[in-house]
Parts: C-alpha cells; sequence; structure tokens
C-alpha cells in the first residue's frame, strides 16, 4: 500500500468518527477503536479497557462539544504512512465551529491505527487537549462561554504531578533510556512481590536489572506501557504511596493482562523518585494467569 492508500483510509475514519461524534452514534464510534484504547494528551494519558467505556467517554466529549455549541467539526489529514502491513500512522488537524458561526482554534493530533481482519481501528491517539476528569477529551478553549475549567485541589494537584512522573517512567522504560530511568529512581530501590524480594543496591545492580527488561521488552515487542494513577497517600511529608494499575501492550494487544500495583515514593530536593515498588513484573512472569502476582 503507498501513500496515498494509507492517507485515504485514514481521512475515511476521521470523516466517519466526526460523524458519529455529531449524532452521538455510539455503535459506529466504537466500531472503529479498538480496546484496550490509549489517549495521550498534553496533560496526561488515560486507557479505556471495556467497549462501555469507550462509549461513555464519547458521550462525555459530545457533552462538551454541546456546552459550547458546536455544531459542525472537519478533521483534514495532513499526512498518514504504513509502519507495516496492519499499522497506520498519521497527522491531522482539527477544526470547530459553534452554531452561531463562531470558528474555535484549531488543533493537532496524531493517531495509530491497527487492522484487525478487514476492518482499521484507532488504537492510539495523541492531541494537544487535555483530560476530564471522566478520561475524555477537553477541548482548547477554557475561555469560551459555557466551558471553563474547574480548579483542582491539593490532592488532585498532587495526583497529577505523579502521574506525570509514571508517565516520563513509562517513556522512559520503553525507549530504553537508563539514564532516565536513574534519574527517576534512588538507590536502594526495592522491588516485592508475593514471591520474592529484590533489593538493588548499586548503579551496577541496577543497570544490569535495567537490561534484562529491556530483552524481555524486545521478545515481547512491547510498545507501550501504561500506568494510570489511582490515588496518592501521603505516609510523611516526603514520602508518599501511589497505586495504579498497570498495562503492557504490543501493537494495541495486551502483552500481559492489566494488573494492580503501588510505588512508594521520595521527595528528593523537590524531585520525587521511586524508592519502592510492590508487585512489580518480574522478569520470568510474563505469561501471567489472570490473579497470578506481576509487578
Amino acid at each position: 500500500m503507498d501513500m496515498p492508500d494509507a492517507k485515504r483510509i485514514y481521512q475515511d475514519i476521521l470523516d466517519t468518527m466526526s460523524t458519529a461524534l455529531l449524532a452521538r452514534d455510539s455503535r459506529t464510534w466504537h466500531a472503529h477503536i479498538m480496546t484496550p484504547h490509549i489517549m495521550a494528551t498534553s496533560d496526561g494519558r488515560a486507557i479505556h479497557e471495556t467497549t462501555d467505556q469507550v462509549v461513555r467517554g464519547m458521550e462525555n466529549f459530545a457533552d462538551s462539544l454541546d456546552r459550547i455549541g458546536v455544531t459542525e467539526i472537519r478533521r483534514e489529514c495532513e499526512t498518514a504512512r504504513l509502519t507495516d502491513p496492519a499499522t497506520i500512522v498519521g497527522y491531522h488537524t482539527t477544526w470547530m465551529t459553534r452554531g452561531d458561526g463562531t470558528s474555535l482554534p484549531s488543533y493537532h493530533s496524531k493517531m495509530v491505527l491497527q487492522k484487525l481482519g478487514d476492518n482499521w481501528r484507532i488504537s492510539k491517539t495523541h492531541s494537544a487537549i487535555g483530560l476530564s476528569d471522566k478520561g475524555w477529551s477537553v477541548l482548547p478553549h477554557d475561555g469560551v462561554d459555557g466551558y471553563k475549567s474547574q480548579a483542582v485541589d491539593s490532592a488532585a494537584a498532587r495526583k497529577v504531578t505523579i502521574q506525570s512522573l509514571m508517565d516520563r517512567v513509562d517513556a522512559i522504560l520503553v525507549n530504553g533510556d537508563y539514564e532516565g530511568w536513574r534519574r527517576a529512581v534512588c538507590l536502594p530501590l526495592t522491588m516485592e512481590s508475593s514471591r520474592a524480594k529484590l533489593v538493588l543496591r548499586t548503579e551496577d545492580e541496577l543497570a544490569a536489572d535495567f537490561e534484562l527488561y529491556l530483552a524481555e521488552f524486545k521478545i515481547h515487542r512491547v510498545s507501550d506501557i501504561m500506568r494510570i494513577v489511582h490515588f496518592v497517600d501521603m505516609i510523611e511529608p516526603d514520602i508518599a504511596m501511589c497505586h495504579y494499575r498497570v498495562h503492557v501492550l504490543s501493537r494495541g494487544n495486551y502483552v500481559v493482562p492489566p494488573w494492580d500495583a503501588a510505588a512508594i515514593l521520595n521527595r528528593i530536593y523537590d524531585t520525587w523518585r521511586i524508592s519502592t515498588i510492590k508487585r512489580a513484573l518480574g522478569h520470568l512472569n510474563w505469561i501471567a494467569s489472570p490473579g497470578g502476582d506481576q509487578k
């Protein structure tokens, strides 16, 4: 398939999804989205694991459009390419118009499409927009009448800070950036599971352990790691316990089932670093049964 074909497929999906969103056509909407579906935005990431979550997300997004009076959406593919026979990566711009004819600021997005049988579906979306507290897109139009951002309390702000750290750690692991990993953790680094407890005390031990994970990621073709923070407990002023859910995927498919985990973080010179990971995924535990201990 050449470039124009990839661009045509991408544009067809954009047009279909825009029409479905304005019509609140949930059947068409979820028929074109893979689960799990990853969304990365200007202020965080979210994941929809089920069809119900995808549909609720669409309804929340449509509610946002209604609040600011959007009656027309136009998305235009700028470029799209086939990266392998079952994957298209493309970029597009979105324009929206209110019922009174006012044009809203445009924003740019990136989508990854995966082919399932004869159909293409969206597996990942990157947008220059924010996330609502309901896990769907917030339009970048805070000044528009009828739609204002709400201030967040200290607990919510702390959760955003820790989620940002987890997002950075996930990118570090996928990209194989050891220096970034070293800055994100502190020694000794403890990894606990019901089967074992591993304490990495030296730089050499940390580097060797990091290489083991990279080898496993390569074998299983890991393309995405996501830790979605549920809540953060403050143990002491500079020590926090973060509870989160872990998703490890390869091209939109789970490598292992998602699992719940936790981490202890220490604030050192105003920077949060990971000191303990609870329920860490062991190097030999990739094929885990549901309910099996994963880290």
